[in-house]
């Protein structure tokens, strides 16, 4: 799978890996999940424990990079 959500996670975990690696870990599956639920199959089937599991993961993200953006500077290409 490749796009624009794929690219901010690879570029993350390059930058921050080292730092951050436990908080990033779970991002591709929440990613993937993410994705099934805007792009749903026939076949699509979320647990919702599994959804509510992620979710202390997912504020761990959001508050990490609230933290991490006041030191980071803009990137130009």
């Amino acid at each position: 799978m490749t796009g624009g959500h794929l690219a901010v996670q690879h570029a993350a975990r390059a930058q921050f890996g080292a730092s951050m690696g436990a908080i990033l870990r779970p991002i591709d599956r929440i990613r993937t999940t993410r994705h099934e639920i805007e792009y749903p199959t026939t076949t699509t089937w979320i647990d919702e424990d599994s959804v509510r599991d992620d979710l202390p993961t997912a504020v761990a993200v959001v508050n990490a990079a609230d933290k991490a953006l006041p030191h980071l500077t803009v990137f130009v290409l």
